[in-house]
């Protein structure tokens, strides 16, 4: 049998990960990776364990190479965007226990989440990716543009932070520091999707008739399999999915995947893009599963089972096996819900997934002045209820204020006075994380 690792397993991509293992046709375990229990693709997995936040990288690998060895991982499939970089650094990591990371080379990896970088690497090679720009090279050509343009996060992921901006004040307001790209607003034509394209016209970003072409590399760098569909999404959601095997925008896309190749690129990639009056244009390239991969694989198109098959058993007959078409359906996507019992969720948190190099979100050791107050007493209260806090210094200007403190804050043994006063005498500070300055300074008449 054969033991698969799940990394944000209750993500958008994690759960249609999930969805196409349905359809496997090999016989798995599947370990499901979260930083919350109350994350519901954990429960549809056979064992579950909690990760660190991956921007701790550190103690987020430290505790995944733990579990690698504890479950015995034979493949790890990253579910967010944000872990593909440090686990495409160290692969080799994972391959000394034993795993194979279903993830592009870092290259390819870094170059794809950068919206601006792979631009230039398509503008280069002359590939049909759309014109983009950094903020400050399109609030200084701001005359060249044409309006409504498109404002993203430069790294962003899923349409979070999308903008649709309609006028140049519009653009020259947003601080030019901002890390954002802005790019042509592409006007959709209608293809398959049943919906109108006039949600621009409403002021919101239209998002139908979308190209979403999916190609999966295998490990020699042959393009194994491809399937490409015209998609409706709402909030950067796919929820109306219609195949397009024969679209015309897969030799243009091809293109661009090959020179990935070149790159290190290998597994899974997805390419998004609009028909255009210049031909096709993509704006997002992201070489990782999808939102809808759960509905290609319904349409037999076993991608995840493919990546199975070619990194860790390294099949490449096999796995092109898994990537072909079931024709005459559509993909139509809804929301379900779970119950879950609240013990097992209760088990599930109980694990606890920071390492002793994890640093802690909060200070220990706190000194806040002005306690005498109603702000500076209700504060301390608060500190005081949080088990991360060892140590509450009051600043008190007396030892008058110490019973009242106590019957305020009750007999709490982390919770100390200190007299001092501003400027003269100030409280001590040895030892202390953090500062809360409440305290004002008494003003003598005459």
């Amino acid at each position: 049998m054969i033991t698969v690792g799940l990394t944000a397993a209750g993500s958008g991509v994690g759960q249609a990960v999930l969805h196409a293992l349905c359809y496997r046709r090999l016989e798995l375990r599947v370990v499901g990776l979260e930083i919350s229990p109350m994350s519901a693709g954990l429960y549809f997995a056979d064992s579950t364990h909690l990760l660190p936040l991956v921007k701790f990288e550190k103690d987020y690998l430290e505790r995944l190479l733990d579990i690698c060895t504890q479950e015995g991982l034979d493949v790890l499939i990253p579910g967010s965007d944000t872990e593909l970089e440090p686990l495409a650094r160290n692969q080799q990591q994972f391959r000394e226990r034993g795993c194979r990371v279903i993830v592009a080379s870092p290259e390819v990896v870094q170059l794809c989440r950068d919206k601006y970088q792979i631009y230039a690497f398509c503008r280069d090679r002359g590939l049909p990716f759309i014109e983009t720009y950094s903020l400050a090279e399109a609030q200084v050509n701001i005359d060249r543009l044409s309006f409504p343009v498109i404002a993203k996060p430069r790294r962003g992921s899923a349409s979070v932070g999308v903008r649709l901006l309609y006028e140049p004040d519009d653009l020259t307001r947003i601080p030019p520091d901002a890390d954002l790209i802005v790019q042509p607003y592409l006007p959709p034509k209608v293809q398959h999707s049943t919906k109108i394209p006039d949600k621009a016209e409403m002021g919101r970003l239209d998002q139908s008739n979308e190209i979403s072409l999916q190609f999966y590399v295998g490990g020699t760098g042959e393009i194994l399999g491809t399937f490409a569909s015209v998609n409706y999404l709402k909030d950067g959601v796919p929820i109306e999915v219609v195949p397009s095997p024969d679209s015309p925008a897969l030799p243009e896309a091809a293109a661009i995947v090959k020179a990935l190749v070149a790159v290190g690129l290998r597994g899974p990639i997805n390419l998004q893009g609009r028909l255009t009056p210049e031909g096709y244009r993509f704006f997002e390239v992201n070489p990782r599963f999808t939102g809808i991969t759960g509905v290609r694989s319904a349409l037999s198109y076993r991608e995840v089972e493919a990546g199975i098959w070619d990194f860790y058993a390294e099949k490449t007959a096999t796995a092109r096996g898994c990537l072909s078409f079931r024709p005459g359906f559509v993909g139509l996507r809804y929301v379900e819900e779970i119950l879950v019992p609240r013990e097992r969720v209760e088990r599930v948190a109980q694990e606890k997934p920071v390492s002793e190099n994890l640093p802690s979100p909060l200070p220990a050791r706190v000194l806040v002045t002005g306690v005498s107050g109603y702000l500076g007493a209700n504060l301390l209260a608060a500190l005081l209820k949080l088990p991360e806090i060892q140590e509450v210094r009051a600043g008190v200007r007396s030892a008058a204020a110490t019973a009242r403190l106590r019957a305020w804050c009750g007999d709490d043994p982390r919770l100390t006075q200190v007299i001092g006063e501003l400027p003269f005498s100030p409280w001590a500070l040895e030892g202390i994380d953090l500062v809360i300055h409440l305290a004002g300074v008494l003003q003598q008449d005459g």
